[in-house]
């Protein structure tokens, strides 16, 4: 089998012992999987996620971010190569330098 059809979904599942029986519409085609061939390949397992599922996601907060980041200061970042790489030239946020009467 090289395609699925569109709107293809199960519509019976049969427990058979060491297998599960899974029949799709929109056909009623029938297809028997063993239970350890579907453990292997269950989405979010650690074989045989593939990344999509969100179990597999990174999932993170705008402030998780801050802490990720490298960042520099601004005069720093503007006069030395180093810095500006390790701050991925620019792509990364940069601090400027705050004057004593602009701090809190």
């Amino acid at each position: 089998m090289t395609e699925i059809p569109n709107g293809t979904v199960v519509t019976a599942v049969e427990d058979a012992g060491e297998s599960v029986v899974v029949t799709f519409a929109p056909d009623q085609h029938r297809s028997t999987f063993t239970r350890s061939w579907l453990a292997a390949h269950a989405l979010g397992s650690a074989d045989g996620g593939d990344g999509r599922t969100e179990d597999d996601k990174d999932l993170w907060l705008p402030a998780d971010l801050v802490s990720r980041l490298p960042q520099e200061i601004w005069p720093r970042y503007l006069a030395v190569p180093a810095a500006r790489a390790r701050t991925l030239d620019g792509l990364a946020s940069t601090l400027a330098v705050l004057t004593r009467e602009e701090r809190p």
